[in-house]
């Protein structure tokens, strides 16, 4: 008997009688491998198989299915009767959930043997994708891990300096905050309370060397609320002392050197509450003087002390912090006292004069 290439279907010989049989034979082969599906795998007949059932052959069969690993067992007509696959075949496993392929030699797991996609245009995980987002993602974590090489990046890479390469965060999709390039090589962090007025916060120069905030004097480093704990450096900081950017330098009147004088007497050693709470006698002991003390000098002097910046009192949403730039205050302090050794060298010089 003659059968087709590439599924043995059996062909209807010139005068053969009984014609019917070949080509039931054939339908009924065709029924059982068009849109292939088993039931699942077997290594045995199942005791009451119905009409029509499927089987995928398991490893090391036994009974009807002994010698058939890997092929198609296939009730009909109250017999088992058996499909041979052939390279290119694609089963479909029900209680697997599975679609296989036959690669010539055994069964495989299409998800694992495609192994490398090219020129997809578009992939969804649980969302729909289109051509403006053609990589969507619905999912709610994602895990990259490194292979042998014990390493691993993510690579944003733009075909020019004038484009975007960054990460967009958003809420609801409108967008919240934003980091990597935009328009040229610097590095940006940008905020947005509504997705279309956006302010950059922190910039680094592809040059390198410094690390910027947005705009010129447009951020602050920390709040009331959330300070940093310590600042280390190799030198101190360095404010603008411009005359270009101020008004002209008035001298202090004497209530304010008066007051000056008065905070150098304020000047003592504490413990700051938290660490004492934390360390108890350990917590180590400070110099300086509270920000309470520096605003009764000044009142008692008849000045308003938070008309100077060296006295601050921030709000926030928990309360009010009181505090002072200690670099003004010490400025304030060295001019009460040069004025001081001033009145005593004058008095010294009239002394002299007198003795003389």
């Amino acid at each position: 008997m003659s059968l087709t290439p590439h599924l043995a279907l059996p062909l209807i010989a010139a005068g053969q009688a009984q014609k019917h049989v070949t080509h039931n034979e054939a339908l009924a082969a065709l029924d059982a491998l068009l849109h292939l599906s088993a039931a699942s795998r077997a290594s045995a007949p199942p005791p009451d198989p119905a009409g029509g059932e499927r089987l995928l052959v398991a490893d090391a069969p036994a009974g009807a299915f002994a010698g058939r690993a890997g092929q198609v067992a296939w009730f009909d007509a109250g017999a088992w009767r058996f499909l041979e696959p052939r390279a290119g075949w694609r089963l479909h496993l029900a209680d697997e959930g599975r679609l296989l392929v036959y690669d010539g030699a055994a069964w495989g797991d299409v998800g694992a043997l495609i192994g490398r996609l090219d020129r997809v245009e578009a992939i969804g995980l649980g969302a729909a994708a289109d051509l403006a987002n053609p990589f969507s993602a619905r999912l709610g974590a994602a895990l990259f891990t490194a292979d042998d090489g014990g390493s691993v990046r993510v690579s944003l890479n733009r075909t020019a300096a004038g484009g975007t390469a960054s990460h967009l965060y958003q809420t609801a999709f409108s967008g919240r905050a934003e980091t990597g390039l935009s328009g040229d090589d610097d590095w940006r962090l940008k905020v947005s309370p509504d997705g279309v007025a956006w302010t950059t916060v922190l910039r680094a120069p592809a040059s390198g060397g410094a690390l910027l905030p947005g705009g010129d004097g447009a951020q602050a480093l920390g709040s009331a609320a959330l300070r940093w704990a310590n600042l280390y450096a190799t030198t101190g900081a360095i404010q603008t002392s411009d005359a270009r950017e101020k008004t002209e330098v008035a001298p202090l009147s004497g209530a304010e050197i008066a007051a000056g004088a008065a905070l150098a007497g304020e000047i003592g050693a504490f413990r700051f509450l938290d660490a004492v709470a934390a360390k108890g006698g350990a917590a180590r002991l400070h110099v300086g003087l509270t920000v309470q003390r520096a605003i009764a000098a000044f009142e008692a002097h008849g000045l308003d002390p938070f008309a100077y910046g060296l006295v601050c009192r921030d709000a926030f949403e928990s309360g009010e912090r009181l505090a002072f730039r200690p670099d003004e205050l010490l400025l304030l302090i060295a001019r009460a006292l040069a004025a001081r050794a001033d009145a005593l060298e004058a008095r010294l010089a009239a002394l002299e004069a007198r003795l003389a």
